[in-house]
């Protein structure tokens, strides 16, 4: 049950006019979803037809900021920040929408960089390099695609070789495209769904816009990792990298498809042999999807691509083999706080 603030409301003005939604999920974070208003306020976005749609998903108590124009607010009870997206969606009155997580943020300029690409031409789908933030600096990431207009096979064929970056905060989205093919963040997902949603936006876009230019930061969460035991919450990850590969794709793009979930399967095994695990269900399963690394594949120089190479040999290594050395190199050396972050 959803319930949306009257303040909201009244100030929204004229949907008729409104250029673009931002979609910011939240959860127990008023402090970050507030900054985030007070952004909105100062930068007057509301004056250049965009709104700011919250969705509060079943904070305790509620994460109600103080509400402007342009701004509305939504409370659900929780759903998980996937269906809180797909709410965000459906309330939307911009043209295009985008995401906006409540730790995170966009420079200022994003609103320009989104007016020139739109002036360029129509698209369904816009895609940008993210900056990812931490307590060691800033470090952007880039695309090796030229800027403006490609097809969707050429915007995946880049994303599967890694040749070009996107996180769900730094696309956008034509609004009626999403209507009409009814593309909607998956439930039952909730570790790298934000991947999988990517990779099915780009899939059916007809026109995907690639912008140079980064707007969107990402800040990683600091923290020790070697005291965060992983538990089976983040076998979830194999479902959406089973999903990717599951989903149709031109024939061309298979063996670049097979490669990009390769490489995902190895960043979980890394982090995997960081966070450590008690749990022999996770290490039974992940040795069980190691046949994610034996799929045909492209081949790559770069240093991700030879080192997924290697893994690749090393699958070949019975599973027994496999279980017993993941239970030595997962075994946790003190006693640990279980968590479900992988």
């Amino acid at each position: 049950m959803s319930s949306s603030s009257n303040q909201g409301e009244q100030t929204l003005g004229s949907a008729e006019c409104l250029r673009f939604s931002i979609v910011v999920p939240v959860y127990n974070n008023l402090a970050g979803v507030s900054r985030i208003v007070e952004w909105f306020v100062k930068q007057q976005l509301h004056a250049r037809s965009v709104e700011l749609v919250i969705v509060d998903d079943g904070s305790k108590p509620a994460a109600e900021p103080e509400l402007a124009p342009g701004v509305r607010y939504f409370y659900q009870e929780n759903t998980g920040v996937s269906g809180a997206r797909n709410f965000g969606l459906e309330q939307s009155l911009g043209e295009y929408v985008c995401f906006l997580d409540s730790d995170d943020t966009y420079d200022d300029k994003f609103i320009d960089i989104f007016e020139q690409a739109v002036e360029a031409g129509e698209f369904d789908m816009l895609v940008s390099p993210a900056c990812y933030v931490s307590a060691s600096g800033k470090a952007p990431r880039s695309h090796q695609l030229q800027r403006g207009l490609c097809s969707s096979d050429d915007f995946l064929n880049a994303y599967f070789r890694k040749l070009a970056d996107a996180h769900v905060c730094s696309i956008l989205l034509r609004r009626q495209f999403l209507l009409g093919t009814g593309l909607k963040f998956d439930r039952q997902l909730y570790l790298s769904e934000d991947i999988y949603f990517i990779i099915c936006c780009a899939a059916q876009a007809e026109k995907i816009f690639v912008e140079s230019e980064v707007y969107f930061n990402y800040f990683l969460v600091e923290g020790s990792a070697t005291n965060r035991l992983a538990t089976e919450k983040v076998l979830n990850h194999f479902s959406s990298f089973s999903a990717i590969l599951n989903l149709p794709v031109s024939s061309s793009l298979v063996k670049a498809r097979n490669y990009f979930v390769a490489t995902m399967y190895v960043h979980f095994l890394i982090k995997l042999l960081s966070n450590k695990t008690n749990s022999q269900i996770v290490i039974d399963q992940t040795v069980s999807k190691k046949s994610m690394l034996s799929a045909p594949m492209i081949f790559s120089l770069s240093l991700r691509g030879v080192f997924v190479m290697f893994m690749r040999l090393i699958s070949l290594f019975p599973d027994s083999i496999w279980r017993r050395s993941l239970a030595f190199l997962c075994r946790p050396a003190v006693k640990s706080v279980s968590t479900g972050v992988g």
